[in-house]
């Protein structure tokens, strides 16, 4: 069983769980690219910058983004 804070899913190789995971997992990556966007507007108007992209070359939200695509 997978289990995270919004859902649980029982995993026995059936088709409609691995349906409802990436569905879940789409949603997430949605709300993470809306959720950059809204940071880097902000940033923007704000005039701050990331500290751990400019450390880094990414920042925690686009690592998030990658992590979730790659899944």
């Amino acid at each position: 069983m997978v289990k995270n804070s919004h859902t649980k899913f029982e995993l026995d190789g059936d088709a409609e769980g691995t349906r409802r995971l990436r569905r879940e997992a789409d949603l997430l990556l949605q709300r993470l690219i809306a959720g950059h966007q809204q940071c880097e507007r902000r940033a923007s108007e704000t005039g701050r910058h990331d500290a751990i992209k400019s450390i880094t070359g990414r920042s925690a939200i686009e690592n998030a983004i990658h992590t979730t695509r790659a899944m």
